[in-house]
């Protein structure tokens, strides 16, 4: 992307952005928004976010965004909000909440953070919602050390979150995913 305009990504054929790399506007002044649509569109692809833009990643369909990085928090101390409200949209993204700073993410749509790993802040809370069908099916939650940071909403346990991996704790192996200023994990 050029880094004096925004930007707007397309993947729509299949395998179209496969295992390839986006860098995203080097300016927060410009946003990204990247929407995948093809079969496969983005699998694992490797997208360098801007930390500090307000950037969009819009998957639909299962599998788009394999292994792809959700946009990351503004920064390591101002609460962050993931909204992943239509089918499939953050389905096998890899979420990163702010490291010290609450963290709600919402995935209500139809197996809308499926096969995910979501980072949950180390010292503050961390509110996970699955309230799609599927929504959160073989999920990956990495929560606080304190169990008073972690809430799990699952309405439909047997559905919303069948099979979701067992929720681990962040330690200090886990920890340098903060550290990490390129977002791929």
């Amino acid at each position: 992307c050029n880094n004096n305009t925004d930007c707007f990504v397309e993947c729509i054929g299949q395998k179209s952005c496969y295992n390839s790399t986006i860098n995203s506007p080097n300016n927060p002044l410009y946003n990204c928004t990247i929407l995948y649509q093809g079969d496969n569109a983005c699998y694992y692809a490797d997208i360098n976010w801007l930390q500090g833009a307000n950037n969009s990643l819009l998957c639909r369909y299962r599998d788009r965004c394999s292994g792809t990085p959700y946009p990351p928090p503004i920064d390591d101390n101002t609460p962050y909000a993931i909204n992943c409200e239509q089918n499939n949209e953050c389905s096998g993204t890899t979420m990163k909440c702010p490291k010290h700073a609450p963290c709600i993410v919402k995935c209500n749509g139809y197996e809308s953070c499926w096969s995910s790993i979501i980072y949950c802040p180390i010292s503050s809370e961390c509110n996970v919602e699955c309230t799609g069908a599927y929504s959160c099916e073989w999920t990956l939650i990495y929560w606080s050390e304190d169990p008073d940071h972690a809430n799990l909403v699952c309405p439909d346990e047997e559905n919303n979150c069948r099979r979701t991996k067992e929720p681990q704790i962040i330690d200090s192996k886990t920890t340098n995913i903060w550290n990490d200023t390129s977002q791929t994990f």
